[in-house]
């Protein structure tokens, strides 16, 4: 159900954000992970009551698990923030990850997660990355 406000009418809402996430092997199948995303613009929205929100930009910093079951995917879920001028709200993301090596030392990602932003509204993210591996 869209819950995005544009010029007064319920709408989808398509936003950019740039992305920097850390993740650390903690096995061959473990990780760990901070994501961090900016989005690049202020929006509406509705929460779970129907009432308006106004966001400015949110920050959000997530630290999730991953699990890769397949050398190519991840599946992950974390908890964090996310944080904006007018409020801040507590984020459960869950995700799913898949990665393609590219030379010896980077990789292709392609992600899609999905936010519940406690007591406020949920978002999904589709995201395509490059990773360098240390």
């Amino acid at each position: 159900m869209a819950k995005g406000i544009k010029d007064g009418n319920k709408t989808w809402v398509s936003l950019p954000s740039w992305a920097l996430d850390y993740h650390y092997s903690l096995s061959e199948n473990w990780s760990i992970s901070l994501q961090n995303e900016i989005v690049q613009s202020d929006f509406e929205v509705e929460d779970a009551s129907d009432e308006v929100i106004t966001r400015s930009s949110p920050y959000s910093a997530i630290v999730a698990i991953g699990y890769k079951p397949l050398e190519v995917l991840t599946i992950f879920t974390g908890v964090g923030g996310e944080f904006a001028r007018e409020e801040n709200f507590g984020v459960v993301r869950f995700g799913i990850e898949p990665s393609w090596e590219i030379g010896e030392r980077f990789e292709l990602l392609l992600c899609a997660n999905y936010d519940v932003k406690i007591e406020a509204y949920d978002s999904f993210g589709i995201n395509l990355g490059v990773g360098y591996k240390f």
